[in-house]
């Protein structure tokens, strides 16, 4: 048994099939290696909306597309947080419940679920990632020697 991370598991992957498709959505594909600089620029926002602080956190997800959601997981599970799905199906005060109960720091989202967003979290903080420029050549350019550390 590995006792690597699912971050380092999935990095492991990335360098030996970057170019293979990690997953689909409609009529939407990506790469390994585009899921893993979309992820790694989702964890730069989140250290910072979180105000890059050193504690774990619980991070609450709203999203109905397939590779945001994945990015969502891969982002929070990098940086040593806990995701909390919650399914944009579910009724408005199911929804409310759970963020009472679970307490999260964050809460991502998209534009399509924006509005349900706003409605159920009135003291967590929104992100919303459509709302982000997913450009890993930008973190390239602010560290230099590892774009992926966060500490």
């Amino acid at each position: 048994m590995s006792d690597l991370t699912v971050w380092q598991r999935f990095s492991e992957v990335v360098s030996q099939s970057p170019q293979k498709i990690a997953i689909s959505s409609d009529s939407v594909s990506i790469t390994y290696q585009e899921l893993y600089e979309r992820a790694a620029s989702l964890s730069c926002s989140i250290n910072h909306a979180l105000n890059k602080s050193s504690a774990t956190s619980r991070i609450a997800f709203l999203i109905e597309d397939r590779i945001s959601a994945v990015t969502s997981i891969l982002s929070v599970l990098h940086l040593g947080h806990a995701f909390i799905p919650l399914d944009p199906e579910d009724p408005l005060d199911r929804l409310k419940l759970i963020l009472n109960d679970s307490t999260p720091s964050l809460l991502l989202t998209t534009n399509d679920e924006l509005n349900k967003a706003e409605s159920i979290s009135a003291s967590v903080k929104i992100l919303n990632l459509d709302k982000l420029n997913f450009k890993y050549k930008e973190l390239l350019i602010i560290n230099r020697k590892s774009p992926f550390n966060f500490t």
